[in-house]
């Protein structure tokens, strides 16, 4: 797969203009260097606007916008407002591609407003280079001005964004589809947390689990038998005897109860 775009001289140029003419008003009124705005579907379409990048002519090649897609799958996101003094976080800046991405960037705040539907998660984001206090509680205490630009932005350029969705990229065809859903997964704060919890518990392991045998052990932990657990995974009932004679084995458990027990701890850390 080709994961370079043509140069592309769109006849929307204008629009591009007029966000950036409006969008130095609020990035000069707020302190912001920066403004993004990107589109990820739940099938891995991608797409992004960032106003320090001439996307008007070059889309650029997937490093340009993989270096943006850190967590932002829509199965980890909810929609949300949020304010971060980055290099203040221990916990994001020992991650350690998030750590690096911070380093080559020249901002330390970053302002986010995430929006999430049935099939996509809309992010906005303002980045600064010189945080400040101050500076973040004036923007909490502006935050319907941020918006109001933010509607603008969505409302009034049709073409852009048509142009955006049709150069869109495909991010499972372009790193395969275990490999995506791995480094996002691996990379989400939330699932880093999860990790650390699972570990106490002993369940070092268990980020390894197949999306299979965590349906298995979901189902089981409902009272399904191998029989109908099989017919729902379209699976024989010898074939989910063996894997959960297998599950029991990385779990540590002695018999079904103990199994059982293993996926209400599971569950409760947010695993299940």
């Amino acid at each position: 797969m080709n994961l370079f775009f043509e140069p592309t001289v769109l006849a929307t140029e204008t629009h591009w203009e007029s966000v950036r003419r409006c969008a130095k008003i609020i990035l000069e009124r707020f302190n912001f260097n920066n403004f993004y705005y990107y589109r990820i579907t739940n099938d891995g379409n991608f797409f992004l606007y960032d106003d320090n990048t001439d996307v008007i002519r070059f889309l650029g090649d997937q490093d340009f916008h993989l270096k943006h897609v850190y967590y932002c799958h829509p199965r980890y996101r909810k929609s949300e407002l949020k304010i971060e003094i980055t290099r203040e976080n221990p916990f994001l800046v020992q991650m350690e591609e998030t750590r690096r991405f911070f380093e080559q960037s020249e901002f330390n705040l970053f302002f986010q407003i995430s929006q999430k539907s049935e099939t996509a998660v809309d992010e906005f984001g303002f980045h600064s280079d010189n945080a400040t206090d101050t500076q973040a509680r004036f923007i909490l205490n502006h935050v319907g001005e941020l918006k109001l630009f933010l509607n603008w932005f969505l409302k009034s350029h049709s073409r852009m964004f048509d142009f955006l969705r049709e150069s869109a990229l495909h991010l499972p065809s372009i790193l395969g589809d275990t490999f995506y859903e791995n480094r996002i997964l691996g990379l989400d704060p939330d699932s880093q947390i999860r990790a650390l919890i699972l570990k106490d518990l002993g369940f070092e392991f268990a980020d390894n689990l197949s999306s299979g045998e965590q349906e298995v052990l979901r189902l089981t932990k409902k009272g399904y038998t191998p029989a109908q657990i099989g017919s729902r995974v379209f699976r024989s009932k010898r074939s989910i005897e063996h894997r959960i004679e297998s599950l029991k084995s990385k779990l540590s458990c002695d018999s079904k109860v103990e199994l059982i027990e293993r996926c209400e701890q599971l569950e409760l850390a947010g695993y299940l």
